[in-house]
């Protein structure tokens, strides 16, 4: 091994080697700390650089790439499926937070098809389109009160039965606070949610709601529950409770592997679905 004589040389290697560490939940452990004292005595040649121990502030470069592919199997209502997804640009809360702003997310066109398999016969078709989904879960603090906010365009799909749905358009977006730090955020929203559908009667549907959930970032992995509570306000009456249920597992920066469970409760239906995908970064 070559020997490093130039103590700039030293300190990037020591950098370099926090946040390999850091990357990997391991920031915390005794081998970082040990890097960061030694970080700390060489910092005093050159000029201060702070090496911060929250994830969001690691440089976008070390991040995962922002296109997203997956592949993974489902089932819905006792029905298998294949799942397929593309998203081009850019995070959600279930990526790796390394290289981003953590409890932030921005996703344009995320697409996914379901590819239905079993009883002789197949059905893919367009499960749903965000056309621009956008989150912001920033903690409240002593010296500073920010409001937590999200909102989400999008074509999707309201499941009426096990083997009809309907198409339909939704806006919808909420407003709240979120609490905790670096690794666990506790958040609560209220939600307002307008769906446009030919099959609706009046043809829409004006929902007022509550959102509340978790989100927590584990040593290589994310993990959040959320429930929401929605009650039909004017159009058709799509009263609806929704628990889900998601977790990411991440290989390396650009390969993960997430899971998802998600229980829709109407009036006249349970909508019951889970998928297991594997998800890669480009």
């Amino acid at each position: 091994m070559q020997v490093i004589s130039a103590d700039a040389e030293k300190l990037e290697v020591l950098r370099q080697s926090y946040n390999i560490l850091q990357f990997d939940g391991e920031a915390d452990s005794a081998k970082a700390q040990n890097i960061l004292q030694l970080i700390n005595g060489l910092s005093v040649l050159e000029t201060p650089k702070v090496i911060a121990r929250h994830p969001a502030n690691i440089s976008p470069e070390k991040g995962h790439d922002s296109i997203r592919t997956a592949v993974g199997y489902g089932e819905q209502n006792a029905r298998q499926y294949i799942d397929l997804r593309f998203r081009p640009a850019f995070h959600d809360l279930l990526d790796a937070p390394q290289g981003y702003v953590d409890g932030a997310a921005i996703n344009v066109f995320d697409t996914r098809f379901k590819w239905f398999t079993g009883n002789g016969s197949s059905n893919l078709r367009l499960e749903s389109l965000s056309l621009f989904n956008v989150v912001s879960l920033s903690p409240m603090r002593r010296w500073r009160k920010p409001i937590s906010w999200m909102f989400d365009f999008r074509f999707d799909r309201t499941q009426m039965s096990a083997t009809e749905s309907v198409r339909n358009f939704i806006s919808r977006g909420g407003a709240g606070v979120s609490f905790g730090q670096q690794a666990l955020i506790p958040y609560a929203l209220l939600m307002g949610e307008w769906q446009l559908a030919s099959s609706y009667d009046k043809g829409y549907s004006l929902l007022l709601g509550l959102q509340a959930g978790i989100r927590y970032h584990l040593k290589t992995s994310q993990f959040m529950l959320s429930y929401e509570i929605d009650d039909a306000v004017a159009g058709f009456e799509l009263d609806k409770k929704i628990t889900k249920l998601q977790w990411q597992y991440n290989l390396q920066v650009n390969h993960a592997v997430r899971a998802m469970y998600r229980r829709t409760q109407y009036d006249f239906f349970n909508d019951e679905d889970w998928t297991l995908d594997y998800n890669y970064y480009f």
